[in-house]
């Protein structure tokens, strides 16, 4: 039977437009505040909780912006799907980062283009596709061919 690996990211941008993003310890790739989707919660619970987790912040989901097929990355041995979640605007001088989760750290404000450089292919077309989409009011639809590493 196939299998997926369902993910969900929360898009949280600050009052200079600038992107949040978080980097795990075990990592030196910057990803978007998220992860995976536990068994009996909706993708939008989930980004809600990994945002919680991962930054401390308290916010509710807004709407779908990006949907993002991947193919199977390294080790993996099946595709992922990803859904990114638009959390709307925080004032980054009025909020305190902190992560709950003990994988996270560092957390970092920075403009669209720097997240370009920060994320990767991957993460950056999904970045990319959900700031078109809050433009185009209806969700993205992308696949992508280079794997989140």
């Amino acid at each position: 039977m196939p299998r997926w690996h369902v993910g969900a990211n929360a898009l949280v941008r600050d009052q200079n437009d600038r992107i949040l993003i978080v980097r795990p310890g075990r990592s030196k790739t910057w990803q978007l505040p998220g992860g995976q989707v536990d068994a009996h919660e909706t993708p939008s619970e989930a980004a809600v909780r990994e945002l919680r987790e991962e930054t401390g912040l308290v916010l509710p989901a807004g709407p779908l912006v990006a949907i993002s097929f991947e193919h199977p990355s390294p080790g993996w041995d099946h595709p992922t799907q990803i859904l990114l979640f638009d959390f709307s605007t925080v004032d980054s001088t009025a909020v305190k980062l902190l992560a709950l989760d003990p994988d996270i750290a560092e957390h970092r404000w920075v403009t669209v283009d720097e997240a370009a450089a920060f994320l990767g292919p991957a993460r950056a077309d999904r970045l990319h596709a959900g700031l078109a989409a809050l433009h185009e009011g209806r969700p993205a639809l992308i696949t992508a061919t280079v794997p989140e590493v």
